[in-house]
């Protein structure tokens, strides 16, 4: 008797890791796309963010989080909530720029080629912190549509993997002291907030809502730091140098 429960249970166990293995995921991103010193993102051009001229508030900065969605293949995107913080970077201040929500927070929602309908039914930013883009929440109700367009996979008709979330933009409030690096962060709300239909027979609320399954992307501007040995080759050629004078 103890073989046969030694059995069903590892049988329940092979079955529980073919179910976790089969879990949908999302994996963020952050890319930068460009920078303006005007109050709208029509122009955008890429600058070299580790310059000291662009690390000031008259230049906006502009970076798109993405997604890339790995499923069984019958399995569709529905929806995230994401959060986004900032280190030694801050979001624009909202005055003055135009297409935002509440918190500096552009809707990328483009008409999808193999379905014909808009990608997302809403793509807000929730505007629960002061100074920083939170609770942005990315949904699809439709299992049709999301099977049609396959969201955040190689087969997405709008640009492939990974897929565009939104667009928002920062700011630094001075240039970056030396050796110190700017980080932005995408990374999964708490909560149930990751969501992903179960297969492309299923109805709009056959779904699957998970807490994790989401990983998180950031963007790093690096600063080089001053190198240590040049300010002590620097410092002993001066101590040379003094001493020949005393010679």
């Amino acid at each position: 008797m103890k073989k046969y429960t030694t059995i069903a249970t590892a049988a329940i166990v092979a079955a529980s890791m073919v179910s976790a293995a089969q879990a949908a995921t999302m994996s963020l991103s952050v890319r930068y796309i460009g920078s303006t010193t005007a109050t709208t993102s029509t122009v955008l051009a890429v600058k070299d963010l580790t310059n000291a001229t662009f690390q000031t508030t008259s230049w906006h900065h502009y970076f798109e989080v993405d997604g890339t969605f790995t499923g069984n293949g019958s399995e569709a995107f529905r929806n995230v909530t994401i959060d986004i913080s900032t280190s030694h970077i801050t979001p624009t201040t909202k005055t003055g720029l135009a297409n935002l929500t509440s918190n500096k927070w552009f809707a990328n929602n483009p008409t999808d080629a193999s379905s014909g309908v808009a990608v997302f039914s809403g793509s807000s930013d929730g505007g629960t912190q002061g100074g920083d883009l939170a609770a942005i929440f990315i949904h699809q109700d439709s299992n049709d549509a999301a099977q049609a367009q396959q969201f955040g996979t190689s087969s997405f008709a709008e640009g492939g993997v990974p897929s565009p979330l939104g667009i928002f933009t920062a700011e630094f409030t001075s240039p970056l002291a030396n050796g110190v690096n700017a980080v932005i962060t995408a990374s999964e709300s708490g909560g149930n907030s990751f969501s992903f239909f179960n297969s492309a027979n299923s109805n709009d609320i056959d779904a699957t809502t998970m807490v994790g399954g989401v990983t998180s992307g950031s963007y790093t501007i690096t600063t080089t730091p001053e190198p240590a040995s040049l300010g002590l080759l620097t410092f002993g050629g001066l101590a040379l140098l003094a001493r020949r004078r005393r010679l």
